[in-house]
């Protein structure tokens, strides 16, 4: 390796090659060469121990991961055996242990669903179902959210009644049973079935566990921190000494799918003689980013100790922007990416599709080419999207029932559903109107016309003051805010309005906008520019670039305001995962990391990102044990649930934000009063 590719191990990389014997958990920090140690730790098995390539089974989690593998191995060592060894991903290695199980049963196989030519079947099946089940069309965006719940519960060994099941999917146990019902009957199996059946197989067989496990020596496993309880469990059955584990736990960001890190922190339990290696020199990154970077994984609990460390110069510090608003953000993004040189590579990563449709949307009115690998976005299904448009459609088209349907319970006047109802079945050309006289009592009519009037004026404006009006004359504003559950949903909505502006604002006309909208995620299909990168924070795993930039670090946007509830709540395993997803996008960055932090949006204030505190290195105050960073979650007595914005040890106050009452300023002292205040 150091003659012909001039590569020198250092002594934990050569440690862990060397350790050929026994179980071992290998820690392998962002840009710690792990697939050069992994693949020369092969080598090692076959010029000096006389390992059988055949006899080595090397798995990964993706097809992607176990290309990068086989290239890796090409380069440094194609050619200097007589046998290649294997690189194979955990599904491929389940189907072969099934089709070995059905061969000596005599049977067959089910269909797969997924992959190749089935690509879009499961969806299909997942639709019909759901149909099935609520009498409804579900969106994409439901269908997606039900795949992966349905994926979860398979790779967490769920039925979907038990505690811990994926939220946001409408009777996800009777999907699951009936969805599972409609495979059995059909002879079907999707890729998470092909993991239960290989472990059923094993568990029903000790004749094919027995020879599974006897056909290798060795087993080495990349990425063990993707994989679910349910392949952890798979291997485990192998009953293999010289299982050799490589994974980060800080790196685990696939809980939605069933990634469990759990597998690594309990890895000694299964394997109570195995050893303990770690990767801690990072090769990538600059000083001043590994150091922020570890800062912030830092936080989390649940997670082995590390010193991670790099020879390489400190480099720039962390640039966090935030003195600007959120209608401002994606130009200035913009001009970083116009001052990016054609031989750099720069990132923009982020943690919902809005951004990246905000940032491909301005970037190509800027005339600024880039790549991008997103698809399947949910935008036009989101609900502001889809409320927005509707309201849009009944100020062009009174009489439009569609629009009226989903859109009149949003309307700042009391119209009740059998005056609904009554209008429908007329079909008038202007339902308002046709409402007005269902409900012409004397105490709600003014209202009602007052609404038409504008509705009508709406007709005549530009999109932008269209928009305007929806927000502010309409109260549609007003009807998000009531909507949320904490103050953590304020900057997911406010982030999506602010969009939704963008659009308005380069619209000559409404049906442009509308029709803008409707294309909205097409703007990421854009001419290639190589070295310009859009991407999720999911999407960037595994790559590595020059510079990156990480935008709408804010409170209820990166991280959700979902992992932040869980947090109040008291469970603290989403926001972990939103902090081992900031300190992945952190980790990509080689030279230069930038972080976007918008202070408002649309006049209203945001909150930075509680990790920016870490980040930054910048002292957090302390209340009786309580860090007091932006975000954290204060009920009074009276004023309900708040968002703490900042707080002064120097001054000795606080200002807390209510979603009802606004912000209100209190000293640190008050806070410390049990019976009006708590912090959680």
């Amino acid at each position: 390796m150091q003659e012909n590719h001039g590569i020198t191990l250092s002594q934990q990389q050569r440690a862990a090659m060397e350790a050929v014997s026994g179980d071992v958990l290998l820690l392998a920090v962002p840009g710690a060469g792990k697939t050069t140690v992994l693949t020369a730790r092969i080598a090692n098995l076959l010029a000096n121990h006389g390992a059988d390539p055949r006899r080595i089974l090397t798995l990964t989690f993706s097809r992607e991961g176990a290309r990068d593998m086989a290239r890796r191995w090409e380069r440094l060592f194609g050619g200097l055996f007589p046998r290649d060894p294997a690189f194979s991903t955990i599904h491929s290695f389940c189907l072969r242990l099934l089709e070995e199980y059905a061969a000596g049963r005599g049977s067959r196989l089910p269909e797969l669903l997924e992959g190749g030519a089935q690509r879009g079947r499961k969806e299909r099946l997942l639709g019909e179902v759901y149909r099935e089940i609520t009498g409804e069309y579900a969106s994409d965006e439901v269908l997606s959210r039900a795949a992966n719940a349905v994926g979860y519960c398979v790779n967490m060994r769920l039925t979907g009644r038990e505690e811990g099941i994926p939220e946001g999917v409408p009777h996800l146990a009777r999907l699951l049973e009936r969805y599972t019902a409609r495979k059995r009957e059909e002879q079907l199996m999707d890729f998470d079935d092909m993991l239960l059946f290989a472990y059923t197989a094993l568990e029903r067989s000790p004749l094919l566990r027995e020879r599974a496990a006897g056909r290798y020596d060795y087993i080495l496993v990349d990425e063990a921190q993707d994989t679910s309880r349910l392949q952890h469990s798979i291997l485990h059955r192998l009953e293999r000494e010289n299982l050799f584990m490589v994974g980060d736990e800080d790196q685990s960001i696939y809980g939605f799918r069933g990634a469990w890190p759990q597998g690594l922190l309990r890895f000694f339990e299964e394997r109570p003689q195995g050893r303990l290696l770690k990767l801690e020199e990072n090769y990538r990154s600059t000083g001043a980013v590994v150091c922020a970077a570890s800062r912030l994984i830092a936080q989390n609990r649940q997670r082995y100790s590390k010193t991670v460390f790099t020879r390489r110069p400190e480099g720039e510090p962390v640039h966090i922007l935030r003195e600007l608003n959120h209608g401002e953000e994606y130009s200035r993004i913009a001009e970083l990416l116009e001052r990016v040189p054609p031989e750099r590579t720069c990132a923009v990563l982020y943690r919902t599709g809005y951004t990246g449709i905000g940032l491909g949307w301005t970037l190509r009115r800027r005339g600024i080419p880039f790549f991008s690998r997103e698809s399947r976005l949910g935008y036009r299904s989101d609900a502001i999207t889809r409320e927005v448009t509707n309201l849009l459609r009944l100020a062009q088209n009174p009489g439009d029932q569609e629009a009226f349907r989903r859109s009149w319970f949003l309307l700042p006047c009391r119209i009740s559903k059998k005056a609904v109802e009554r209008a429908l079945a007329a079909q008038p050309r202007d339902l308002l109107r046709e409402v007005l006289e269902e409900e012409f009592t004397g105490r709600n009519t003014g209202r009602i016309v007052w609404v038409q009037r504008v509705l009508a004026r709406m007709a005549g404006q530009p999109p932008l003051r269209q928009l305007e009006t929806i927000l502010e004359e309409l109260e549609y504003l007003q009807v998000l805010d009531h909507r949320c559950q904490n103050n953590y949903d304020r900057g997911s909505y406010l982030q999506k309005l602010s969009v939704l502006r963008d659009f308005a604002k380069a619209a000559p006309d409404t049906a442009t906008f509308l029709e803008s909208l409707q294309g909205a995620e097409r703007v990421l299909d854009s001419p290639q520019r190589r070295n310009i990168i859009l991407s999720s924070v999911h999407s960037a795993k595994g790559q590595e670039f020059d510079q990156v930039i990480i935008a709408d670090a804010i409170e209820g946007v990166f991280p959700m305001a979902d992992a932040l509830s869980f947090h109040a709540a008291g469970d603290p395993r989403p926001l972990e995962e939103e902090r081992r997803l900031f300190y992945t996008a952190m980790t990509r960055a080689r030279e230069r990391l930038t972080i976007f932090a918008p202070a408002t949006c649309l006049g209203q204030s945001l909150l930075p990102a509680r990790f920016l505190y870490s980040v930054s290195g910048a002292d957090v105050p302390e209340l009786d044990g309580v860090p007091l960073v932006p975000g954290l979650r204060v009920a009074h007595a009276f004023y309900g649930v708040g968002a703490l914005e900042r707080a002064d040890p120097l001054r000795g106050e606080a200002v807390v934000y209510f979603l009802r009452q606004g912000k209100k300023k209190f000293t640190l002292e008050e806070l410390r009063n049990p019976m009006v205040f708590r912090l959680y």
